[in-house]
């Protein structure tokens, strides 16, 4: 009778975690959402990066719980790694993750500042980096992406800076310092790029967006404190479609705001709410062209697709991004 009981409420609970309320938007279709609060396998405590493998499986940094879930593309939960502590294959407040050409898992262990490289079934196999602000040492980090030419790139949180290391670990070369000029970081908080190479930092402190070439030299900055369009206020996630479309988790205005490439103002969706969203730190892009959104307060993911399809003649969001035919693998896939 007892065994009968625990099972029915861990199966109460994996159902609940599927097609909880989704935010609305007029642009976008919430096809659905996964995950609730809990430290259960498919629930969350503070869900932060997010990566894709190949065959289009979500790989979810469960931060607070201290591990990383593994999800079909329909948010099925599929298994877990992890565990809280600093030995190999341990973690300690995993923040975002990337995805290598051979499908391996490239895991942000903030607090242990480094970066722990696990299989595509989550078996661990290296490390690096280590505390301290030196050359390919990191502060508490929160965002990685690659390059088109294979380095990995690491938004050092607390350092204010980028960091590029090559495929396994070998620091490269930085940019960045503290501070609120061009260039420079008050947190540089998430990383993206587009498929020319430039790099999208998410300047967490100074409510901004700041785009650089390849090589780290400054282009542009968009975006100030505020509620209003195109303004932000601590933003976080970010990520660039195929179009050079930029996508911000906007997170303390509880929304995701969509930006050209030159980082002119298109669109938002989002708003506080349980049927909206809370501090949403993270936005990536499947390969089956979905928007996932971490939707870090109410402790779940949400996935959307276009509703419809933009009148050419229209400024608008998200050209190709769930069109069959349309849609090209865009960056902050963070795959390789």
């Amino acid at each position: 009778m007892i065994k009968r009981l625990l099972f029915a409420l861990a199966l109460t609970a994996v159902i609940s975690t599927l097609n909880a309320p989704c935010a609305k938007s007029q642009t976008l279709t919430c096809q659905f959402s996964f995950g609730s609060a809990g430290s259960g396998n498919g629930q969350f405590s503070g869900p932060q990066g997010m990566a894709f493998s190949s065959n289009g499986d979500v790989v979810v940094a469960d931060r607070y719980n201290n591990r990383v879930q593994l999800f079909t593309s329909s948010g099925t939960f599929l298994r877990q790694w992890g565990g809280f502590g600093q030995g190999n294959g341990q973690l300690f407040h995993p923040t975002d993750i990337a995805v290598n050409t051979s499908g391996d898992f490239f895991v942000i262990d903030a607090q242990n500042s480094r970066v722990e490289r696990f299989t595509s079934a989550g078996s661990y196999v290296s490390r690096f980096g280590s505390p301290g602000s030196g050359n390919g040492q990191l502060g508490f980090s929160q965002g990685i992406d690659y390059s088109p030419n294979g380095d990995i790139l690491i938004a050092d949180t607390t350092n204010n800076r980028v960091e590029r290391f090559g495929a396994n670990g070998t620091y490269i070369s930085q940019f960045g310092t503290a501070g609120s000029s061009s260039g420079q970081f008050g947190l540089s908080r998430q990383i993206a790029v587009d498929a020319n190479g430039n790099i999208f930092v998410a300047d967490r402190n100074n409510n901004r967006i700041e785009k650089f070439k390849n090589d780290g030299t400054f282009i542009t900055a968009f975006g100030t404190l505020g509620t209003g369009n195109g303004q932000l206020n601590a933003p976080r996630g970010i990520a660039v479609d195929a179009s050079g479309h930029v996508y911000v988790g906007d997170s303390s205005n509880n929304r995701v705001e969509v930006f050209n490439n030159a980082g002119s103002y298109i669109s938002q969706f989002g708003g506080d709410g349980a049927s909206q969203l809370s501090g949403p730190n993270d936005v990536a892009i499947a390969p089956n062209g979905r928007l996932y959104v971490a939707d870090t307060g109410h402790n779940r993911v949400e996935v959307f697709t276009v509703s419809s399809v933009p009148d050419p003649g229209s400024i608008a969001l998200l050209v190709g991004l769930a069109v069959p035919g349309v849609f090209m693998l865009g960056r902050r896939r963070k795959a390789a």
